[in-house]
């Protein structure tokens, strides 16, 4: 890992997770510090510090298919009150998100999306909770469509960005 947007060399190095885990960041734990986590199968790892050691919770949710794309496991604030926890989007554009890492069903469940698009999230308005977004290929060039809830319906910020093929990313 690296703390600063500059090259040179990892100010801090460890190991966690297994061959073949998917890595997930997020603040675990609200104390504002993103953490390292791991998605295996349908079972999910998240550590609240950044170094070797066990998982501090250990919660089991949805499906090992969601770890494959056009599927993805994701992370975020989905009620603003402190403190990341997971979701999942299914293509084509269904979401389901937790609000607590816990091994339960989804807190929250909507449709927002089509076939082919790449889900995206973050706090876009700046309110403190994470929303959906997803992103598009249109005529060579990529649409992001963002939405300011977690809910069915239509985008309430759309932007070409990007060209056909980019990876989108978002940063936090």
């Amino acid at each position: 890992m690296r703390n600063s947007n500059s090259s040179g060399q990892a100010d801090l190095s460890f190991t966690f997770g297994l061959p073949g885990d998917i890595p997930i960041c997020g603040d675990w734990d609200g104390n504002g510090t993103e953490t390292v986590g791991v998605r295996r199968g349908d079972q999910f790892f998240p550590r609240n510090s950044n170094s070797s050691g066990f998982a501090d919770v250990v919660l089991t949710y949805g499906f090992a298919s969601d770890n494959s794309p056009p599927n993805a496991v994701l992370a975020g604030d989905w009620d603003g009150i402190g403190g990341a926890t997971i979701g999942v989007y299914r293509s084509p554009g269904i979401w389901e998100l937790k609000n607590a890492n816990a091994t339960s069903v989804d807190d929250v469940g909507f449709g927002y999306g089509l076939a082919g698009d790449s889900p995206v999230v973050g706090d876009w308005d700046g309110s403190g909770t994470v929303t959906a977004g997803i992103v598009r290929a249109a005529g060579g060039s990529l649409v992001r469509q963002l939405r300011n809830s977690n809910s069915n319906g239509v985008n309430d910020v759309g932007f070409g960005y990007g060209l056909a093929g980019d990876t989108p990313l978002v940063w936090r």
